[in-house]
C-alpha cells in the first residue's frame, strides 16, 4: 500500500491510497526460501537418510490441496524403477485397498516399457516437466491412468484409482543429473487443478538430483575403498592406500608390522613422506612420482629409497605407485 499526498478539484487537499497485489511477490520470496533451505538440508543430509523419503515430504508444499504424487527411484544395475513413496496418506490407504496391497517397495521394469514404442523415453527426454492426459477425462487422448502406470496393475484397478482420485493428468518428471537417471515423480491433478509453482518444482528436483549423485558417488568410493582394503589385507607385502586427496585410508598389517607406522601416527602421504624420506632430494622424487602418475595411469611408477621406519633404522626399498581411475592410488613396497 501506498499513501500519495493529493490536491484535488477546488484546492481540497486528501491523501490517495495504492493498493498493491502482493501475492506473487509473497509467492516468490516463500520460494526462494524453500529453495535455500531444502539446498542446505540436502547437503547435511546424513548417509543413513532416504533422500526420496526427503524428496517426498517436502514436496507436500509445492503442490495444490489435496496431494496426489508418487516417487520412484531407478536401480541401473537392474535395470528397474522401485516405489518409494506415494503421498498423501489419504492416497496411499486408498490405493492399497484398491490394488491389495500397498506399492511402496515394488519393483517393476518400467524401462522397459517406456523406453520403447510407443513412448521412447530416455533419461534425457525425463529430465525435463511433461504433462500426460488420460481418457475419459480427455476423450481426445490415447492413453489411460492404466497406460501410465506400465500395465504393472490390473486394469480396472488402476480405471478405479483414476476416478477414485481423480487423476486426470500426471506431471512426470525424472531426477536426472548428467544425464543419469536416478528415479521419476509423477504428481497427480484433477482436470481443472493447475500446478503453480513449476520453476520451483524443477529446481528442487535438480537439487535432490545432484545430491542422489554425489550420494551414489561416495557408496561407490566406500565399495572401491573396501574391496581395495580387502585385497591389500591379503597380501603379504606392505600395501598403502591413499585416496583422492593423498589422504591415507589403509596400512595393511605387513605394512605396520615391516616399517613400524599406523594411521594413528601419519594420516597423510606428506606426513608419511617428511618422516620416512628426510632426505629433501628424495622427497622431490616423491612428489614428482606422484604428479607424473596422475598424469598417466597406464603404467606404474618405481622408484628405489632408503625408508626410515618408525623406530629409526633405514631399510633400502622399491616402491611402486598405481593410480586407479577414481583417484586413489596403491602404493606396494618391496
Amino acid at each position: 500500500m501506498e499513501v500519495i499526498p493529493t490536491l484535488f478539484e477546488e484546492k481540497e487537499k486528501g491523501l490517495t491510497i495504492v493498493l498493491e497485489d502482493i501475492t506473487e511477490k509473497k509467492r516468490h520470496l516463500k520460494n526462494m526460501e524453500f529453495l535455500a533451505r531444502t539446498a542446505e538440508e540436502l547437503v547435511d543430509l546424513p548417509p543413513e537418510s532416504d533422500i526420496y523419503v526427503y524428496i517426498a515430504d517436502q514436496l507436500k508444499s509445492l503442490v495444490p490441496e489435496n496431494p496426489r504424487y508418487y516417487i520412484h527411484s531407478y536401480d541401473e544395475t537392474e535395470g528397474q524403477f522401485i516405489f518409494r513413496a506415494i503421498e498423501d496418506e489419504k492416497t496411499r490407504e486408498g490405493v492399497t485397498q484398491l490394488f491389495g496391497f500397498n506399492p511402496v517397495g515394488m519393483k517393476f521394469p518400467v524401462k522397459d516399457f517406456f523406453y520403447s514404442a510407443p513412448f521412447h523415453e530416455n533419461a534425457f527426454t525425463f529430465k525435463e516437466m511433461r504433462v500426460m492426459h488420460f481418457k475419459p477425462f480427455y476423450e481426445e487422448e490415447e492413453y489411460s491412468f492404466y497406460d501410465a502406470c506400465a500395465h504393472i496393475f490390473p486394469k480396472e484397478a488402476c480405471e478405479q484409482a483414476s476416478l477414485t482420485f481423480n487423476i486426470a493428468k500426471i506431471y512426470l518428471t525424472g531426477l536426472v543429473w548428467q544425464e543419469q537417471l536416478f528415479g521419476l515423480v509423477g504428481i497427480c491433478l484433477g482436470k481443472d487443478e493447475k500446478l503453480e509453482n513449476k520453476q520451483v518444482i524443477l529446481s528442487f528436483f535438480r537439487q535432490a538430483s545432484i545430491a542422489l549423485a554425489r550420494r551414489m558417488t561416495e557408496q561407490r568410493l566406500s565399495r572401491s575403498e573396501q574391496k581395495f582394503k580387502e585385497f591389500a589385507s591379503a597380501l603379504d607385502i606392505p600395501v598403502m592406500i591413499l585416496d583422492k586427496q593423498n589422504t591415507i585410508l589403509y596400512l595393511n598389517r605387513k605394512f605396520s608390522d615391516e616399517f613400524g607406522y599406523d594411521l594413528s601416527a601419519i594420516s597423510s602421504w606428506n606426513t608419511w613422506a617428511e618422516k620416512a624420506f628426510p632426505d629433501k632430494n628424495a622427497q622431490k622424487i616423491l612428489e614428482e612420482m606422484v604428479k607424473k602418475n596422475e598424469k598417466d595411469t597406464s603404467e606404474f611408477q618405481k622408484e628405489i629409497f632408503e625408508l626410515t621406519c618408525g623406530d629409526n633404522t633405514k631399510k633400502p626399498v622399491s616402491m611402486k605407485l598405481i593410480s586407479f581411475s577414481d583417484g586413489m592410488k596403491g602404493i606396494i613396497i618391496q
